[in-house]
């Protein structure tokens, strides 16, 4: 069991990061796949740059520092290590609030024989 875990075992970075005051948190967290938003995207490099791509909290979602008081924030995540396999979900339901069900996305999403992870890794990620 634990050689399958090691074959797809790996660690994301969340994190919280002010934008105008020097405040930050970083959570490691362990993943064995990948789920991703494919609506409205054409490739799984485009997924994963959603993926990636941070929230900014602010305004009635500010987040609330210990030290700083309500900050805005950047909300993200990124690779810190990559397992030998990865495997991805690709999210092709969605709910539709109109008929009050689970619709499929049939759009197409492209993928190459080979992916390159460096521009979805955290700093100092493998």
């Amino acid at each position: 069991a634990a050689g399958v875990q090691n074959l797809f075992s790996g660690y994301l970075a969340s994190y919280l990061r002010c934008t105008s005051v020097p405040h930050e948190r970083v959570r490691e967290e362990p993943f064995y796949d990948v789920s991703l938003d494919v609506a409205g995207v054409g490739s799984v490099q485009e997924a994963l740059a959603r993926f990636v791509e941070p929230e900014l909290l602010s305004g009635d979602n500010q987040w609330k520092t210990p030290n700083h008081g309500k900050q805005d924030a950047l909300k993200g995540q990124s690779f810190l290590a990559l397992p030998p396999v990865l495997q991805l979900h690709l999210k092709r339901f969605e709910y539709d609030y109109r008929t009050g069900r689970m619709s499929k996305l049939n759009d197409r999403v492209t993928f190459n024989t080979k992916l390159d992870m460096a521009p979805y890794l955290a700093d100092g990620g493998q």
